[in-house]
């Protein structure tokens, strides 16, 4: 899930620490390396999503924001593009490589998204204010083809109606991701409090 999403990102990481868990783990500094496949032909709620599968490498951005292509100071959809993947990417390696949470792995996939943002001379508060028209999870009727394979974990936050409602889309288009877990969850990092989709709202409009 994209760094537009109401998820609160608490200010507890930093950068170097995020350099450590790379340099610390060669499985994930390897897969880092690879490029993952692009899929822009479905409906994706926070502009990106991932596969489920771990032995897929998709990233699934949105196609009307693929079809829109915006260029965004000055930079044309194909040029910061590498940001969006590079968050969905990052996050779909945490989780499924490291047994990280969403929550722990979403915080470490903004600040990489804001890092490549920043390399290519992108200021990120303008960035995520000019993609919130692409958001759709306050639209979820605009919802009609939706990755089948898209994971679900991101979603599964039952305090936000927005993630409920996403879910039972989903459910209705027949994501396979998109019911209830049969196990507790095998992530053995619970970084950072529980999501506060209020807060970070908030925090991406001043980011």
């Amino acid at each position: 899930m994209s760094s537009r999403s109401p998820h609160f990102r608490p200010h507890l990481r930093k950068d170097a620490e995020l350099d450590k868990i790379i340099a610390d783990h060669p499985p994930l500094a390897a897969a880092l390396k690879r490029k993952p496949r692009v899929v822009e032909t479905f409906d994706v709620p926070d502009t990106g999503g991932y596969d489920r599968r771990r032995d897929v490498d998709d990233v699934f951005i949105d196609r009307h924001l693929h079809e829109a292509a915006p260029t965004i100071e000055g930079k044309a959809y194909s040029v910061w593009r590498e940001a969006l993947v590079g968050h969905e990417w990052l996050e779909k390696l945490l989780i499924q490589i490291l047994g990280y949470t969403y929550e722990g792995a979403h915080e470490f996939a903004s600040m990489w998204e804001n890092r490549i943002l920043k390399r290519m001379g992108m200021r990120p508060h303008v960035y995520n204010t000019a993609l919130k028209p692409f958001i759709k999870r306050a639209r979820t009727e605009t919802i009609v083809r939706p990755p089948p394979t898209i994971d679900c974990t991101p979603y599964r936050g039952e305090r936000d109606p927005d993630d409920q409602r996403i879910m039972a889309r989903f459910k209705q288009l027949g994501v396979q991701d998109a019911k209830p877990p049969n196990a507790k969850s095998k992530a053995t990092r619970p970084i950072g409090p529980p999501l506060n989709h209020r807060l970070h709202a908030k925090w991406r409009g001043a980011a």
